[in-house]
């Protein structure tokens, strides 16, 4: 797999002090979250699966992760909200993630790292 870093707006993610990452168990997704952990940046996240080659590693720098294979009713406080496209769910389906509709006007921002 090759990460094209230039698609990704690294000043936004650098900005934030409180970053929670959507699918954070994903190669691209960890390693966004372990840049922001280098960069000082507060990390959490939650992921569907264990994964011990992207998750243990996290873990051992102190990021809470939230296991869960559904829906999370609300999403932790945070700066900035990363997710990745796996974590998308069709438009069509009536339980979709807070974080698909980024007009629902509750202030927070959202990064699509894929």
């Amino acid at each position: 797999m090759n990460l094209d870093l230039s698609k990704i707006n690294t000043s936004e993610i650098l900005s934030a002090r409180k970053i929670f990452f959507i699918g954070i168990g994903g190669i691209g997704i960890s390693a966004l979250a372990k840049m922001a952990i280098s960069k000082g940046i507060e990390v959490s996240g939650v992921n569907d699966e264990e994964s011990s080659k992207t998750l243990e590693p996290l873990r051992e720098l102190g990021v809470e992760i939230i296991m869960s294979r559904g829906i999370l009713d609300s999403l932790p406080e945070a700066d900035l909200y990363v997710y990745s496209d796996a974590w998308l769910i069709p438009s069509d389906c009536y339980c979709r993630h807070p974080w698909q509709n980024h007009n629902h006007g509750n202030g927070r921002r959202y990064f699509n790292g894929s």
